[in-house]
């Protein structure tokens, strides 16, 4: 692995070019101000809280349904909170996933993430383009 040393703009986000040591590709990073990183990290964090609500909240009613009637009302509501409450979890899932990986900075344009230098000869950890 190789380290690069970017700098974090004062304003919007800039663009900055490195180049990989080990296939000699130019790279671009994205990277973000410092505001413009803890805003996206905020913005994560309520969508994943509001999905997470509504996710346990959907659950929680469902449970609390009188289930000696089953009707065919009550069947619907089951469906219905079911698929809200999954799509819930997708939704949190994502934005913690995104969150996890939130560094303030991304690899873009051509030498994106994961791709692979032609030199076979690397150790696996050197194989590809990551950000970590």
């Amino acid at each position: 692995m190789t380290a690069f040393k970017l700098e974090r703009p004062q304003g919007s986000d800039s663009k900055q070019a490195v180049v990989c040591p080990h296939c000699d590709a130019e790279l671009t990073v994205e990277v973000q101000s410092a505001e413009g990183s803890r805003r996206h990290v905020r913005i994560l964090v309520t969508v994943g809280a509001v999905a997470a609500a509504v996710m346990i909240a959907c659950i929680a009613i469902l449970f609390g349904l009188d289930q000696e009637d089953p009707s065919e009302v009550q069947g619907r509501w089951n469906v219905a909170l079911g698929t809200v409450a999954a799509f819930g979890g997708v939704v949190w899932a994502f934005a913690v996933a995104h969150w996890w990986q939130e560094k303030g900075a991304k690899l873009v344009g051509g030498g994106a993430s994961y791709v692979q230098p032609q030199r076979r000869e690397l150790p696996v950890s050197d194989q590809f383009h990551v950000l970590s």
